[in-house]
């Protein structure tokens, strides 16, 4: 997410891009990234995702395919970024 925000700010600093109007597009994990990042950052206007899941999983690792959680159970109920995240859904 961190990376992305950076190049959200790199995008909107550069002369040749229209900062309101920066679109994200995504394939796989990749479109849960896209999705994940346009309901976080309001500098996202659009966004393609292809094959998008419904859910957004941990990250790829040793334990991919044993154990699988949703994203979203790694924010307390009543924290602040859960209540961003349901609020755009």
């Amino acid at each position: 997410m961190e990376t992305v925000g950076r190049g959200l700010e790199w995008l909107k600093s550069h002369p040749r891009v229209k900062g309101d109007s920066i679109g994200v597009w995504g394939a796989s994990k990749g479109s849960e990234l896209a999705l994940l990042c346009a309901s976080l950052f309001g500098d996202i206007k659009a966004v393609v995702a292809k094959s998008a899941s419904a859910y957004v999983f941990e990250g790829i690792g040793e334990e991919m395919g044993k154990v699988h959680k949703s994203a979203e159970s790694c924010f307390p109920v009543d924290s602040p970024q859960a209540g961003s995240w349901n609020n755009t859904i």
